[in-house]
């Protein structure tokens, strides 16, 4: 049981690395987003989709140990958490895992943030590039070009650098 609980653990420090990396490709897209380097941003995406597919295999292949170990303590393998690991270790092994548990809450606390943060600088960007084709187009801007009584308004009708019915 112990070497399946060293495994478990080997792969949970890989995948704990996997997730720094992407925490560090979620700090560098804030400083694209900011710059707004769309071909760069593209880049950082694909490298992140990398990433996760890596982080994938190797959370199938813990879930296979998590299924050896479950199956000798004769549990439920939906019930193994990161906790019932922490309980059935002991010693240098335990403090190993109450240490990645802790890591991994950081990790997650820190890509939360990360993605709220890019979430709203490109909604940011995407509500800036509305408004500015609203100015080109002249959408909204433009009014009726006569009153009720047939007059012609005093606002006229506003040009627009592009014909919107096209």
């Amino acid at each position: 049981m112990e070497k399946l609980l060293t495994d478990i653990l080997a792969s949970l420090e890989q995948e704990k690395e996997i997730y720094n990396e992407l925490i560090d490709l979620s700090t560098r897209k804030t400083d694209i987003i900011l710059k707004k380097k769309v071909d760069l941003l593209d880049k950082l995406v694909d490298l992140e989709q990398e990433l996760i597919e890596h982080i994938n295999k190797l959370e199938l292949d813990r879930q296979k140990l998590v299924e050896e170990l479950a199956k000798i303590k004769n549990v439920e393998v939906n019930t193994v958490t990161l906790s019932t690991l922490i309980e059935w270790s002991e010693g240098d092994l335990r403090l190993k895992f109450e240490n990645i548990q802790e890591e991994f809450i950081r990790i997650i606390d820190r890509q939360k943030h990360l993605n709220e943060i890019n979430a709203k600088l490109i909604r940011s960007n995407l509500e800036y590039i509305d408004f500015a084709l609203s100015l080109i187009t002249g959408e909204g801007a433009s009014g009726g070009i006569y009153e009720k009584e047939g007059k012609v308004s005093k606002g006229g009708q506003t040009r627009n650098l592009f014909d919107t019915k096209a």
